[in-house]
């Protein structure tokens, strides 16, 4: 099986809006592209820039592990947090487990 190359492979900074990006805390507050640049890529983890991000994410992985499921998920966590969620999802309560230090 297989699965074609993604054809939008832009960088992350290709996808960041043209416009200023607004720091999300107490405000929402203006925030300067200079600041922004200054201190790093800050984005809206919930807008259509991050959206995009994860979109082609998902479309590298599909291509990475060769698989066409539309349900590719990634992760912001260290590998033994997606080992916690996978157990936790698939053993009910009383069930026996064999848990391994790795």
């Amino acid at each position: 099986m297989s699965v074609p190359v993604p054809t939008d492979l832009r960088s992350v900074h290709a996808r960041l809006p043209l416009e200023p990006v607004l720091l999300m805390g107490a405000g929402p507050t203006p925030l300067p592209r200079e600041v922004s640049e200054a201190n790093g890529l800050m984005i809206n983890h919930l807008g259509d820039t991050m959206n995009g991000v994860v979109e082609a994410v998902q479309d590298m992985a599909r291509y990475a592990f060769q698989t066409r499921a539309e349900h590719v998920l990634g992760l912001a966590g260290p590998s033994s947090a997606a080992m916690e969620m996978a157990v936790a999802n698939l053993v009910g309560p009383g069930s026996r487990v064999l848990a391994l230090v790795t």
